[in-house]
């Protein structure tokens, strides 16, 4: 049993980077709704199964962190903010068009939740941040193949994310992720491969 849930736990975290890759064409926001839609149904799953295998074995239980703290205070706040303001039910449900909202606040907590308390050695957190650079590299290399292109314009690619400026701060994140592992490296030709992509991103 426990091994079934740690699939269903590894596998969805490991899983929701790949979510950028995709585009849901049969909805009217393509490049959001299914992004969110899959996120949040992943989260769920992931959540549900982590709290039995925490319950089962100890080493899966929730740990002290600062980070955590600092999260859990911040969604205290934004709670009453929504609840207060101008429009309550667009600030906890947002629209199709955004889906940011609280409700998908409240899942990226759940997903950092998870992430702290399963990924618990360099190892894994190497691997997962391998994962993540991979697919960042997928949508640059699909983003260079926009250039020139006249449906995107010479120098305004959008990639999978279907706005430039998403994939601006994607790509910002990720640069700082693959130069992190560049300093963190003790191999050259992998400090050769992360300054690379860095400068791809």
């Amino acid at each position: 049993m426990n091994d079934i849930l740690k699939v269903i736990v590894y596998g969805g975290l490991f899983a929701i980077p790949f979510l950028t890759l995709y585009v849901a064409n049969d909805y009217f926001f393509p490049y959001i709704t299914g992004k969110n839609f899959a996120f949040r149904i992943i989260v769920e799953l992931v959540f549900v199964a982590w709290i039995v295998l925490a319950l089962a074995d100890v080493r899966y239980r929730l740990k002290f962190s600062w980070v955590l703290v600092s999260f859990s205070v911040f969604l205290i706040v934004m709670f009453f903010a929504n609840l207060f303001g101008e429009h309550p039910r667009s600030s906890f449900w947002s629209n199709f068009e955004r889906m940011d909202g609280y409700v998908t606040l409240v899942h990226v907590f759940l997903y950092v939740l998870v992430l702290g308390s399963v990924l618990t050695t360099k190892n894994l957190w190497g691997y997962f941040l391998h994962t993540i650079l991979t697919v960042a590299f997928i949508v640059s290399l699909y983003g260079m193949s926009q250039l020139g292109d006249a449906d995107y314009g010479k120098n305004r690619i959008e990639s999978y994310l279907g706005n430039a400026a998403y994939l601006s701060i994607y790509m910002f994140f990720h640069i700082f992720i693959a130069f992190w592992m560049l300093v963190e490296s003790k191999v050259n030709w992998h400090r050769v491969v992360y300054g690379l992509l860095s400068v791809m991103f």
